[in-house]
């Protein structure tokens, strides 16, 4: 991403996550395109999806949606940015799970079978679902494991075979 907001792509796109067609990899930088009119703001990019969020707050996503990390539902992999929330001001990317921040409170969505989104039922989840982590100021989505940053201190969920977590062994 530019500091005027254009975003720019290269590399794997197996799975249309740079938003292009479905296939082999990209090795010349190509112009992503939103369906959106306002400049971008963050790009988050996870195993085998991206995640974009525009100066208006609306999050798109493209690429696998295996896990339901798109957030759009049981649909396919997508090669093609669509909405799927507004009013978010941060979004993280996990391997193929996703975070959005908006206002305070946290949404999040894909997988979850290491318990990387704090809910109590560990599956995925295809939409976005509100997590109790509220309020937060700050999110951080790993590969199997996410963060998030209160005003009571910093919080994870997911796996801690690294002591990502803070918890020790």
């Amino acid at each position: 991403m530019l500091v005027d907001g254009d975003v720019y792509g290269l590399g794997d796109n197996s799975e249309g996550q740079l938003g292009e067609s479905e296939g082999e990899s990209l090795q010349q930088i190509i112009t992503i395109t939103l369906v959106s009119f306002s400049k971008v703001k963050e790009v988050s990019c996870g195993w085998n999806h991206t995640l974009i969020l525009d100066l208006e707050g609306i999050v798109y996503s493209a690429g696998s949606n295996e896990y339901g990390q798109l957030g759009r539902g049981k649909d396919s992999s997508n090669s093609t940015f669509s909405r799927v929330l507004k009013g978010a001001r941060q979004i993280s990317a996990g391997k193929d799970h996703s975070l959005a921040l908006c206002g305070s409170k946290v949404l999040g969505w894909g997988n979850s079978r290491d318990g990387q989104l704090g809910l109590l039922i560990k599956k995925n989840y295809h939409h976005p679902h509100e997590l109790n982590v509220y309020p937060c100021d700050y999110i951080f989505a790993g590969p199997k494991y996410s963060l998030f940053v209160t005003s009571k201190g910093v919080f994870g969920s997911g796996i801690n075979q690294h002591c990502q977590l803070g918890l020790g062994h």
